[in-house]
């Protein structure tokens, strides 16, 4: 069974989240936000437990206390998931570029073309999987005209986090406070 908000690819699942995805568990909780120049569908989850933690080589992303928070803007096509360790501090933020987002409360998702930008506390911006993005195309899972569209809306997301990064970072603080008080009671995924 998939959990609330996810990705749908047309591969197998990412690598990197197969060491994770599975027995965890957590409290959820969605609502309309508006700000940052976009309107859409957040997500809160706060992780209780997880079997194993998500780590991106030394660093701890996910792990028992964190809060993902979820932005799914509607007619972009990124989604955003931002990292809070157990302090409330910002670990990172993590943009999938996307064919669309759909919108569908609770069971939103979207469809992933493999090309990631992240945004790091501090301010800085960089790109990830475009080897994914690559081998996907070589594969037939995304077109060379696909690639090209997600590359740009890559190039534009990155623009516009340099440029507005404090104003995101403070919707995402108060989409966050929002919800916590709404979080449902806690849920257990394997």
């Amino acid at each position: 069974a998939r959990g609330p908000w996810h990705a749908r690819r047309r591969a197998a699942p990412h690598p990197r989240r197969a060491e994770w995805w599975g027995g965890w568990e957590m409290r959820f909780a969605w609502g309309p936000f508006a700000g940052f120049g976009v309107q859409g569908v957040a997500a809160l989850l706060r992780v209780d437990r997880v079997q194993v933690p998500l780590m991106d080589g030394e660093r701890l992303l996910c792990g028992a206390g964190y809060d993902w928070l979820q932005l799914a803007p509607q007619g972009e096509r990124w989604w955003c998931t931002a990292f809070f360790r157990p302090d409330g501090q910002l670990e990172q933020l993590y943009f999938d570029i996307t064919r669309g987002n759909a919108l569908n409360g609770p069971d939103s998702h979207f469809e992933d073309l493999f090309l990631d930008v992240v945004a790091e506390p501090d301010g800085r911006v960089f790109r990830l999987d475009e080897a994914e993005l690559r081998a996907a195309v070589d594969a037939g899972l995304v077109s060379s005209a696909e690639a090209a569209r997600a590359r740009a809306d890559a190039d534009a997301l990155e623009a516009r986090l340099r440029a507005g990064f404090p104003a995101l970072c403070a919707l995402l603080g108060r989409v966050r406070a929002e919800r916590i008080p709404e979080l449902c009671a806690p849920q257990t995924r394997f």
